[in-house]
């Protein structure tokens, strides 16, 4: 499956925790949410695709990539701004906004407090928000922003300091899947996204820190 990279540390813990004691075993490739989209487009074998926004799983549906009726939001993410535990550098990490929802939430966050124009000389853009976090926990960029669970999943020795980023500073980050038409006919795939919706996996969302919204079944829009 493609996964997001802010979601990819929660997804091993639902396969922990949820997938593997009901015998379902995932592949998982991460990387930016419009990364992913790309490859799927161009024809990459993923059955099952979580992204970090729900435009790019609408279209993969309007396309015929993704099966009709199978898309929902799993989770609505957080941003926070990360600081390193150490860090002599100056600048700022975000996740390419052409491509990463952090990312284009970070720059929306900037923009709506007057920095963005002042500290966009200062930004490092990554590829994804995996690799925001590595800027941040290596101590090449000071800061750097990224999803809350991301920072939770990190050990406490590395976790350094965070602002909750206030949710009026950029649009809801809505977190969407879909099965993908390579995955229509494998039984476990299906499996999976229900299994998504379920109170254990639910609970676990939240520990990691995402945010749930109420949602209609799936097959509803």
């Amino acid at each position: 499956m493609a996964v997001a990279a802010n979601f990819a540390p929660t997804l091993r813990e639902l396969s922990r925790r949820v997938l593997r004691p009901a015998g379902i075993e995932v592949r998982i490739s991460t990387g930016s949410s419009g990364q992913l989209f790309a490859q799927i487009v161009q024809g990459a074998p993923f059955e099952v695709f979580f992204s970090a926004d729900a435009a790019r799983p609408r279209e993969l549906e309007e396309r015929g990539e993704g099966v009709a009726g199978t898309r929902f939001t799993y989770a609505r993410g957080v941003l926070v701004l990360s600081r390193a535990s150490r860090s002599d550098a100056r600048h700022l990490a975000i996740a390419n906004p052409k491509t990463a929802p952090y990312g284009q939430a970070a720059r929306e966050a900037l923009t709506a407090l007057g920095l963005w124009s002042s500290l966009e000389s200062h930004i490092v853009r990554a590829e994804s928000a995996a690799q925001v976090l590595q800027h941040v926990t290596s101590g090449s960029a000071a800061l750097g922003f990224v999803a809350l669970a991301q920072v939770r999943a990190l050990p406490e020795a590395q976790r350094g300091s965070m602002w909750l980023v206030p949710a009026a500073l950029y649009a809801p980050i809505d977190q969407q899947v879909i099965l993908l038409q390579r995955g229509a006919a494998h039984p476990a795939a299906r499996e999976l996204l229900e299994l998504v919706r379920s109170s254990a996996a639910r609970a676990i969302l939240v520990a990691q820190g995402y945010e749930l919204i109420e949602e209609a079944r799936v097959g509803e829009h």
